[in-house]
C-alpha cells in the first residue's frame, strides 16, 4: 500500500483487501489490512507511488490500483486494529486529500 495522488479512471464501490499490500510500512501493520472491507474511489493506472513512510517518490513499472480514502480506511483499520491505524497517525496520517492506492491484485472487488 503507498500513498497516492490519483485521477480515478474507473469507480467501483468496495473491496476486500485479500493480499499482503507491498509498501514501506512494518509488516506488522501492512498484515492488519488483509481481510478488510473499505469504499474504494476507483480503479487508476500509476506509474510511481510515494512511500508512506520516507514520502519519497519510489521508481516502479506502471501498475493499476484500487484508490481508497485514506481518512475512511483509517478509520476502518481503527475498528479492527487499533494499534495499526496509530502507526499510521503517529506517522502524519490521514493526510488532507490525499489517498491509499492497493494494487489490483492485492484486493478484489465486492460491491
Amino acid at each position: 500500500m503507498e500513498e497516492e495522488m490519483v485521477i480515478v479512471v474507473k469507480k467501483v464501490d468496495f473491496i476486500r483487501i485479500v493480499r499482503l499490500p507491498e509498501g514501506e510500512a512494518p509488516i506488522e501493520v501492512r498484515k492488519k489490512w488483509v481481510g478488510l472491507v473499505l469504499p474504494c474511489l476507483g480503479v487508476n493506472d500509476l506509474e510511481g507511488s510515494f512511500g508512506v513512510v520516507t514520502g519519497k517518490p519510489e521508481n516502479c513499472p506502471a501498475y493499476s490500483c484500487f484508490v481508497v480514502s485514506q481518512k475512511e480506511a483509517l478509520d476502518i483499520l481503527n475498528q479492527s486494529c487499533p494499534e495499526a491505524a496509530d502507526w499510521f497517525k503517529n506517522m502524519g496520517y490521514p493526510k488532507e486529500g490525499m489517498a491509499f492506492g492497493f494494487k489490483v491484485d492485492e484486493a478484489e472487488v465486492v460491491g
